[in-house]
């Protein structure tokens, strides 16, 4: 038993690996279909990714929104990343001045696309998917928008660091940043990273470092949340996910790590101020 699952360990690490020496068309192709919903998606149940297509699953997100924007709202350009069939870019919770998804995933967009036509009517405006990849950067000009989500796409990417750079360029100064990730360094984070099936999870990170790479990219954490996502809600335990809340600041990195000692007094991962 111990020898097969070292086998099975060792084909996802050939896997992963092999990932992320793949071209953009490579990945492309990977990110079809059958990703999403089918007999070999990395997502539960017979609905597939489908299940994540609920007002309850992306309600601690739309609160943050509205929590920060809506006195904005009619003026805000929103951004989500990696936003794949555009769940959550439908559920902007007042109305925003441009929307766009970018994705690898053709397949991702066009099933955004069809979708769009029922979305609620708050959330409409000009509407935009751009099929992009992120390692490659993003195709808007620099301070562009307002409001950015990340929602679990970095562990997907090469440099997860680069990528944040990249959605920095592409911000203006005070924009909000929402980021999920999935984490290595609580006890159900190695857990689930140990049973993790899906190979194209390439740079899944620990909390200090997703905090480290958030800040030396400019961004200032205001709040972080755990969660574990499901189809249909988010439960805050286990603790396999890390949500963030960030600013774009002007503040440097070492500014903004040493600030979370306040901030986040009860947050023991961060090595003290100073400490390598």
């Amino acid at each position: 038993m111990a020898s097969e699952k070292g086998g099975m360990q060792e084909g996802r690490d050939k896997a992963r690996e092999k990932f992320r020496q793949s071209t953009p068309e490579e990945r492309e192709r990977v990110f079809g279909e059958g990703y999403f919903w089918g007999e070999k998606s990395n997502y539960y149940g017979d609905k597939g990714y489908r299940g994540f297509d609920s007002d309850r699953y992306w309600e601690p997100v739309t609160e943050v929104m509205k929590r920060y924007l809506e006195d904005r709202a009619g003026s805000i350009k929103y951004l989500d990343v990696g936003g794949a069939c555009g769940y959550l870019a439908k559920r902007v919770p007042f109305r925003v001045e441009n929307t766009h998804i970018v994705d690898i995933s053709k397949f991702a967009l066009d099933v955004a696309k069809a979708d769009w036509d029922k979305t609620h009517p708050l959330s409409k405006g000009q509407r935009q998917t751009k099929q992009a990849d992120i390692n490659e950067g993003l195709p808007f000009p620099d301070g562009f928008f307002g409001c950015v989500t990340a929602m679990d796409i970095l562990e997907h990417l090469n440099d997860p660091g680069n990528a944040l750079k990249e959605i920095a360029r592409v911000m203006e100064d005070g924009g909000l940043l929402i980021t999920d990730v999935p984490i290595t360094d609580t006890l159900a984070g190695k857990i689930w990273n140990k049973s993790d099936k899906d190979t194209t999870h390439i740079s899944v990170p620990n909390r200090e470092e997703i905090l480290r790479k958030l800040a030396e990219a400019g961004f200032q954490v205001t709040e972080l949340r755990y969660a574990t996502p499901l189809p249909g809600v988010q439960l805050p335990f286990p603790r396999i996910n890390m949500q963030t809340v960030s600013v774009k600041t002007t503040m440097s990195a070492d500014e903004i790590m040493a600030g979370y000692k306040d901030t986040f007094p009860k947050a023991t991962f961060l090595k003290p101020a100073g400490e390598p």
